[in-house]
């Protein structure tokens, strides 16, 4: 539910624009800490996926580029084609930003002791995330989106994945 597009909730004809939805959601969670809609039951996460306009990162952390905000927003807009046709465009776009940036904070890093976070893709096995931020969680989901596996996060205190 968290990373459900407007059109899954709504039980429509999926494509690649649902994947990019699902991965702006993952990329705002892996930068912010938490999930786009934080709501006490899953009808309301559901609900503001549908209605909600994507939350701004810079609000939650204002230390990150501006530019992260419209490539979120347009990565989760409600209407599928103001999105980004494919994966490895958002991909782009965020690592555009990123290497502009001179932020060099990394968001799960700052939080967590060594290991940081592991990363499976299909139970395959485990990658260690020391410092890798968001430029790294960003390759991987993509590889598990393009492999059509579920791509799991694990880190202290919580636990995120995407399919």
């Amino acid at each position: 539910i968290e990373y459900a597009a407007p059109e899954q909730i709504e039980g429509l004809t999926l494509d690649r624009r649902t994947d990019v939805y699902a991965l702006g959601c993952v990329l705002y969670e892996c930068l912010a800490g938490r999930p786009p809609f934080e709501r006490d039951a899953e009808v309301a996460v559901m609900h503001a996926h549908l209605t909600s306009p994507p939350p701004r990162l810079t609000e939650v952390r204002p230390d990150l580029p501006k530019e992260l905000d419209r490539v979120v927003a347009r990565a989760m807009a409600k209407s599928r084609d103001e999105r980004f046709a494919t994966t490895p465009e958002l991909v782009d776009a965020a690592h555009a930003v990123l290497r502009r940036s001179s932020t060099t904070s990394h968001p799960v890093a700052d939080r967590y002791e060594e290991p940081v976070a592991a990363i499976s893709v299909d139970g395959s096995g485990e990658v260690g995330l020391p410092h890798g931020g968001p430029s790294l969680v960003l390759d991987l989901a993509v590889l598990a989106c393009q492999l059509d596996r579920p791509l799991e996060l694990r880190a202290r205190g919580g636990e995120l994945s995407h399919q």
